[in-house]
């Protein structure tokens, strides 16, 4: 199978030394020579061979543009590095003050003496910061109180709004009984999802996959105990940065995607067939959940499968549509309620928005998946997954610009990363994405020795049509001097060799259908139980 490729396109100052770590001051008051100590000489400019399958425009020397002026060096220190616990005021300024003196040290090592000024004022801040800090309750006290009170009424609010706006009374039910537990105290500034089904709270979950590998069943159970309704998960308020949700418009790679509604993701279903349309209703919002005569919440049918191209964005983490676009999956806001209401980080600040849970899956331009179901038949036939989709918020359609172009604003989310193999090359300006490691490396495909930069060019290096005479590559890994082996035998079936040579060799072979441990002499090994590498 051939990989998916996805397309980019005033007056000088005394210095003071008073705070300054005394190895340092030392050196500054007695104008001391810093110790140097060499680096690596810089690099010469590499003569490349141009294989078969290179650009035939790429030069065959390429002069390296050194940015770098030979000095490898970064600093051992990272800012904004994640963290298990928070620090107290007098810990942060106690750290800074150790970042920048390390950050001093390196540099000056490194020979990097240029900097060294301004390292200087970093540090000579970090020490006054550090100054102004006395130890007091307040400045040792790790957790802020008010910030968090601060953070749930930000919250209540933009559940009020979704309220106000919200056409569905089940959906009016759900987000009225999330307002009354952050009100009354029972939810707060927690770490953990809450569950809700009919307005009140029925569950927790550490992570969405913990309420999500058993929907059905939990669905049924949650439908038996309070009646038929829709989910709602309200995510943590604490988390950290990285880990908040974000929508961000800052891609330059497009990606087709198809979306599909599933009527047993969000409400109660106890059998796969479809729920019939229920009879006309009267004109105005709906009561309570329509329930058909088998006890159904009816969620408008199961909609058409919809294909949409997207600019794929690592910074967004949910795909994101247009209200017009869901609509035309078949969710009316006035009979279908949102799965959550989130609130996205943007440049702009955050968004709130309606989340909707749809199948999502990573397709190839052609519109086909990227799963062969006849190579891999013990595997979903499907690279994709149930995934929040988000509304994009305050846009009813994505609209036509001056030109009478589409206006590209949906984003992928991060899931096209994440569900199918990708590699990429420098210089190239494209991602490979497939369902097994032998669609996207290869030859033509994974070339070796490139760099990018903005002075070669970034473009595919030839027609990918071209890679039809090759066929996808038979891979063999060699770990630890071929002590451990991992190949290829054929498309669909590989074998990992353990102990090469050694009296308790043997093989852990991957089919179609599974896998199995054989010994040396390739007799099965039923009772042997050491799992694959992850």
């Amino acid at each position: 199978m051939t990989g998916r490729v996805v397309k980019t396109k005033t007056k000088k100052k005394t210095r003071s030394t008073s705070k300054l770590a005394p190895d340092i001051r030392r050196r500054l008051d007695s104008s001391e020579e810093p110790t140097q100590t060499p680096t690596e000489p810089s690099p010469t400019p590499m003569e490349r061979d141009v294989s078969p399958y290179s650009d035939p425009e790429l030069p065959r020397k390429l002069e390296e543009v050194d940015l770098t002026g030979g000095n490898r060096f970064w600093p051992s220190v990272v800012f904004g590095a994640q963290e298990e616990v928070g620090m107290r005021l007098i810990q942060r300024a106690d750290q800074f003050v150790e970042q920048w003196t390390t950050i001093y040290t390196e540099h000056e090592k490194a020979r990097l003496n240029e900097a060294l000024p301004h390292i200087e004022r970093q540090l000579q801040k970090a020490h006054d910061a550090r100054a102004t800090l006395e130890d007091t309750e307040e400045n040792n006290r790790v957790e802020d109180n008010a910030k968090r009170r601060q953070v749930i009424q930000q919250r209540i609010e933009i559940l009020e709004t979704a309220l106000a706006d919200s056409k569905f009374e089940p959906e009016r039910e759900n987000l009225r009984g999330v307002i009354n537990e952050y009100r009354s105290g029972r939810l707060g500034y927690v770490k953990h999802y809450t569950l809700f089904w009919a307005g009140k709270p029925v569950d927790t979950a550490d992570a969405y996959i913990d309420f999500s590998k058993d929907r059905k069943e939990r669905l049924d159970r949650y439908a038996r105990e309070h009646g038929p309704h829709w989910l709602y998960f309200e995510s943590p308020l604490w988390s950290r940065a990285e880990s908040k949700p974000r929508l961000a418009l800052c891609a330059i790679l497009t990606d087709d995607q198809g979306f599909w509604k599933r009527e047993g993701w969000v409400n109660r279903v106890t059998e796969a067939n479809r729920i019939k349309m229920p009879p006309e209703m009267e004109p105005g919002m709906p009561l309570a959940p329509l329930v058909t005569e088998e006890g159904k919440v009816y969620v408008g049918g199961t909609g058409p499968k919809l294909r949409f191209r997207s600019l794929l964005d690592s910074g967004a983490t949910y795909p994101s549509l247009f209200q017009e676009d869901l609509e035309g999956l078949g969710i009316d806001t006035t009979s279908y309620a949102a799965q959550s209401i989130v609130s996205l980080a943007t440049g702009k600040g955050l968004l709130s928005s309606r989340t909707y849970e749809l199948f999502v899956e990573v397709l190839k331009e052609d519109g086909f998946s990227l799963a062969d179901p006849l190579l891999n038949p013990h595997l979903p036939s499907y690279i994709g997954s149930p995934c929040p989709v988000v509304m994009i918020p305050g846009v009813f359609s994505g609209g036509i610009d001056e030109n009478g172009y589409t206006v590209p604003d949906r984003v992928s989310g991060i899931l096209p990363l994440l569900a199918p193999y990708v590699t990429s090359v420098p210089g190239r300006n494209a991602l490979l994405m497939g369902e097994t490691r032998n669609d996207v490396v290869g030859a033509p495909k994974f070339p070796p020795e490139r760099r990018w930069a903005v002075v070669h060019p970034q473009r595919l290096t030839h027609d990918v049509t071209s890679w039809e005479r090759f066929d996808d590559p038979l891979i063999t890994f060699s770990h630890n001097a071929g002590m451990v082996v991992d190949r290829d035998i054929k498309p669909g079936m590989s074998e990992i060799r353990v102990n090469a040579g050694m009296e308790d060799e043997k093989y852990l072979v991957r089919t179609a259908y599974g896998m199995h441990w054989e010994d040396k002499y390739r007799r099965p090994m039923p009772d042997f139980k050491l799992g694959p590498p992850e």
